[in-house]
C-alpha cells in the first residue's frame, strides 16, 4: 500500500499547508504528525519503506510511533491510500485511526454481505467516481472502468469474496485495496443483515436509504467534505435578497395591521399547556383581520439591517445563520375579504399578492391537505412553506438541506403558538407535493420549493 497526503502535499513542504482544511486544535497535533513522518520519507511512499525507515531511525518502536502518527492524519480526513506507486484505479481515504489500523488486519470475508447503504455515484472532480456508505468511516474515489465494474458487481450481488476464494480469478492491487478498506471501514455486515423479514430489512429496519445518507452527510464524523459556513457560492454570485418581491401579482392586498391586544392575554404557560392540532374548522370561516393578525405576528420583518454585501433580517422566529429562506404563500379557501385563489405574503409590507385565481392545480392541493390531515378537514387556508434554496446554500456545505428542515420546524412552533394565542385552529402536515407547488406558482423547481403544509382556520 502506498500513502499520499490530501491534494498531493508531501510533509516536508509545510508552506504547502495540507492542514488548511482543518481547525486549529488539529493543524496542532497534525503537524507534529508530520515531522518524524518526514523525518524518514517523503510521501507519496509505500508503507513498507516508512516502516523500514522508522525502525532503521527509531528502533523497535519506530513503527509503533509511525502508525500512531499515520492514525492522526487518517483522523483528519488526510491520508489516501493507494494499491502502490503507480495503480491509482482505487484510492482508499480512512476517517479515523481505528480505522487505518483495521486495514493491515488479515480479513475474513465469509459470512459477510456489503451493506444496503453502499453507493457509487460521480465525483465533482471530472472522470472519478466515489463508493461510499453512510455506516463507513472511510470513502473510495474510483478512476478505472475495470474497478467500476468490480465495484458494480458486489454492488449487485451484496457480496465480496476474499481472494483465495476465487482462486481462478486474478485479484488486482485495486480490488485488494477495495476489499480491505470497506471491512476496515464498515462497509460490510453481517450476511443474514441482507436478508429481509416480513418484507422489512434485517440491517437497521429503521432507517431508509435516503434518511441515513441525509444524516450522515449533514453531520460530522462520517464523511470528508467540508462542512459548515464555508461561503462556497460568494465567488460565483452575491446573496439572494432577503424577500422575494414578486412583480406579477394579479392584485396586491394591504393587511390590516394587528392591535396590540388581539392577541388574547394568555401566559406562555397557558398557551404551551393549550397548543394542539385542530382539525376541524368553524363555519362562518376566517376573517381577514384574523389572518393578517396571525401572519403579522409569525412573519413580519422586525428590522432589517446589511453586513459587508449580505442583508439580514430580524423576524419573530430564528433562523440559521439569520438566512430566513422561507417564503410563505397562502391557498386561500375561504376568508371573508379575500378571493379564492393563491397568495404569497409579503414579510416586508405585510400585504398579500394576488398569483392565481381559484384554479384546478390549487383544488388538487387543497384536496391533497384533506387526504394528509386523515380527511377530518377541509382548511380555510392552506399555508405552503417553501425555501429559497440557494439563501441557505450559499453560505453552508454539507447542511444546507439539514438547516432548511431545521428552520422549518421552528416556523411550525411558531405558527402553534401564534394561532393558539390568537385562538385560530392550527395543524401541520407532514406530507405535500412539491411539483404542483412549482406547477401551480410557476416557480423553478430547484430554485424554490415546497417543504412543508400547515392549515389554519377559525376556531368552533
Amino acid at each position: 500500500m502506498w500513502l499520499h497526503l490530501a491534494n498531493g502535499h508531501a510533509p516536508p513542504a509545510l508552506h504547502q499547508d495540507p492542514t488548511a482544511s482543518v481547525g486549529e486544535a488539529a493543524r496542532r497535533s497534525i503537524e507534529r504528525a508530520l515531522v518524524p513522518i518526514s523525518d524518514v520519507a517523503n510521501l507519496p511512499a509505500s508503507v513498507f519503506s516508512l516502516e523500514k525507515a522508522a525502525l532503521e531511525r527509531y528502533g523497535h518502536m519506530g513503527p509503533v510511533m509511525l502508525h500512531a502518527y499515520l492514525g492522526v492524519l487518517a483522523s483528519n480526513r488526510l491520508l489516501h491510500v493507494s494499491a502502490d506507486e503507480t495503480d491509482a484505479s482505487v484510492t482508499f481515504i480512512p476517517y479515523a485511526a481505528s480505522v487505518w489500523e483495521e486495514l493491515f488486519r488479515k480479513k475474513d470475508f465469509s459470512g459477510r454481505s456489503l451493506s444496503r447503504f453502499a453507493l457509487l455515484r460521480p465525483s465533482s472532480e471530472a472522470g472519478h467516481l466515489l463508493f461510499e456508505c453512510p455506516r463507513a468511516h472511510g470513502h473510495f474515489v474510483i478512476r478505472s472502468c475495470e474497478q467500476v465494474k468490480n465495484v458494480g458487481e458486489i454492488l449487485l450481488a451484496r457480496r465480496a469474496c476474499a481472494p483465495e476464494a476465487s482462486p481462478e480469478r486474478k485479484i488486482d492491487g485495486g480490488q485488494a485495496l477495495l476489499l480491505a478498506g470497506m471491512q476496515a471501514a464498515g462497509f460490510m455486515v453481517d450476511a443474514e443483515d441482507s436478508e429481509s423479514t416480513l418484507g422489512l430489512p434485517r440491517e437497521l429496519p429503521q432507517w431508509e436509504f435516503h434518511d441515513l445518507y441525509l444524516h450522515s452527510r449533514s453531520r460530522l464524523g462520517r464523511q470528508s467534505d467540508q462542512i459548515g459556513g464555508t461561503y462556497r457560492m460568494a465567488p460565483l454570485q452575491p446573496p439572494d435578497p432577503i424577500a422575494v418581491f414578486r412583480r406579477d401579482h394579479i392584485a396586491s392586498i394591504a393587511l390590516p395591521i394587528p392591535s396590540p391586544d388581539s392577541l388574547r392575554q394568555l401566559t406562555v404557560g397557558e398557551v404551551m399547556d393549550s397548543r394542539c392540532s385542530v382539525r376541524k374548522h368553524a363555519a362562518g370561516g376566517l376573517s381577514i383581520s384574523q389572518l393578517g393578525s396571525f401572519l403579522h405576528s409569525c412573519f413580519f420583518v422586525r428590522g432589517m439591517w446589511k453586513s459587508g454585501e449580505i442583508e439580514f433580517t430580524r423576524r419573530p422566529y430564528p433562523s440559521g445563520g439569520a438566512s430566513y429562506d422561507l417564503e410563505v404563500y397562502l391557498l386561500v379557501s375561504r376568508v371573508a375579504g379575500l378571493a379564492v385563489g393563491t397568495y404569497h405574503y409579503d414579510p416586508v409590507h405585510h400585504a398579500l399578492g394576488m398569483l392565481t385565481p381559484d384554479n384546478e392545480l390549487m383544488r388538487a392541493m387543497l384536496d391533497d391537505s384533506y387526504r394528509a390531515s386523515a380527511e377530518t378537514c377541509y382548511p380555510d387556508v392552506l399555508l405552503v412553506l417553501a425555501s429559497r434554496f440557494r439563501r441557505v446554500s450559499w453560505k453552508y456545505s454539507g447542511m444546507a438541506y439539514a438547516t432548511i428542515l431545521k428552520n422549518l420546524g421552528v416556523v411550525y412552533g411558531t405558527m402553534y403558538t401564534v394561532a393558539t394565542a390568537l385562538g385560530l385552529a392550527p395543524c401541520a402536515l407532514g406530507l405535500g407535493d412539491s411539483d404542483k407547488f412549482s406547477r401551480l406558482t410557476g416557480i423553478d423547481y430547484y430554485e424554490e420549493g415546497s417543504v412543508g403544509e400547515f392549515m389554519l382556520g377559525a376556531l368552533n
